[in-house]
């Protein structure tokens, strides 16, 4: 009897190690992107600034009473993070710290930087965001135009479901996660 108690206890033990360790696992990478339109020097106020800001947003991604969301601004940086609705406080945190340790390095010295991993996404800027800024327009070739008006047709129906989950994600109350889905049917032209 006492084997069979010490074997249920020894299976539930690497059963909850297991989920934690599934939990806590390192977020994945996904992008970045770096305006490359100014750029601070290093060991200067700005730096430090950014340092704060970004220490600030990793110990904010832990509190679940956040909900996945901080906005914060410190002096001449505004920025935030969202995680995604379904991951816990545990993952977000693991997510943000990841996002805010690498950002600078993907983006040295830029003064605007945006960094999406699949659990979360980290954005800054030396100025204000306005509530509709989430993620910068990328344009889908190198030359900044689109390749052809299969592209745009795909941009404008991505647009037009954003638009439409933003309007549903902002009317939750706010003490929920701010998290909806949504689809569109794409066909080829």
């Amino acid at each position: 009897m006492l084997a069979s108690n010490f074997c249920t206890t020894s299976l539930i033990l690497q059963l909850l190690c297991l989920l934690f360790h599934a939990t806590a696992s390192a977020a994945i990478y996904s992008a970045h992107f770096c305006t490359n339109q100014t750029f601070y020097a290093s060991d200067t106020k700005f730096q430090s600034n950014l340092n704060t800001f970004l220490s600030s947003l990793v110990s904010n991604s832990s509190l679940p009473s956040l909900n996945g969301f901080f906005r914060t601004s410190i002096d001449d940086i505004d920025g935030r993070f969202f995680c995604r609705g379904d991951v816990n406080a545990t993952v977000c945190h693991g997510c943000v710290a990841a996002a805010a340790a690498n950002i600078t390095h993907l983006c040295p010295n830029d003064t605007e930087s945006y960094i999406w991993y699949d659990e979360c996404i980290l954005i800054y800027s030396n100025s204000t965001f306005d509530n509709d800024d989430i993620v910068p327009g990328i344009p889908l070739n190198d030359e900044g135009s689109t390749v052809n008006t299969n592209h745009d047709h795909f941009n404008q129906l991505l647009s037009n479901v954003l638009n439409s989950l933003k309007g549903k994600a902002l009317e939750s109350s706010m003490g929920e996660k701010k998290f909806v889905v949504g689809a569109v049917s794409v066909t080829s032209a």
